[in-house]
């Protein structure tokens, strides 16, 4: 009889770290569907193998916070407006295509600001025959080509005002050289 009650308590034993193990999981799993990649199981409410699968769902979400964590703090600097950061972590697989993925970004928008100030710059300097030269995808391509485009037409409206600007001075020039000889005939034949 004592055998019996001896393996109903080791049963009951198992069962309760088995309720644990599921309890934990399951807390695990909530907090990660919420959003909340910080939680973590105590592994000191586990044993023997039960307490290695804790520890291996802890140290999993481990490894998914640390890529996620970094890229949330880029990416808060990069909404304020700085564009000196960048994932720098050692990642494999996903989290490294993350990484260079959101790197990659930070630099081609980094070139095409550097590349649109420098152009600006040079126009406020009255250099009208700068352009954007880089070689960009997507909507960067899309902001070269509006402002190359934009710096065209006003170079060319800039030259038609100089073209006009040239032909008022011509025909000023003829209105005046036509009056000095009218005032000069004038002047002879009053003399």
């Amino acid at each position: 009889m004592n055998v019996f009650k001896n393996m109903i308590i080791d049963l009951n034993k198992v069962r309760g770290s088995i309720v644990n193990l599921l309890d934990d999981c399951l807390m695990l799993a909530d907090a990660a569907e919420d959003g909340r990649l910080s939680v973590r199981a105590d592994t000191d409410r586990h044993q023997g193998a039960y307490k290695r699968i804790i520890q291996s769902v802890n140290q999993t979400l481990d490894f998914v916070a640390a890529p996620f964590d970094e890229s949330s703090a880029v990416l808060e600097e990069f909404s304020k407006g700085n564009l000196d950061v960048k994932m720098t972590g050692d990642y494999k697989g996903d989290f490294a295509i993350i990484k260079n993925s959101l790197n990659t970004t930070i630099e081609a928008l980094r070139a095409i600001i550097k590349e649109i100030s420098y152009v600006l710059s040079s126009v406020s300097e009255g250099k009208l025959n700068v352009r954007i030269s880089g070689t960009y995808m997507g909507e960067f391509n899309k902001i070269k080509s509006a402002l190359n485009s934009t710096l065209d037409s006003f170079s060319r409206m800039i030259s038609e005002i100089n073209s006009a600007a040239e032909q008022v001075s011509t025909g000023a020039n003829q209105v005046s050289a036509t009056s000095i000889a009218l005032s000069k005939g004038a002047f002879e034949q009053a003399s």
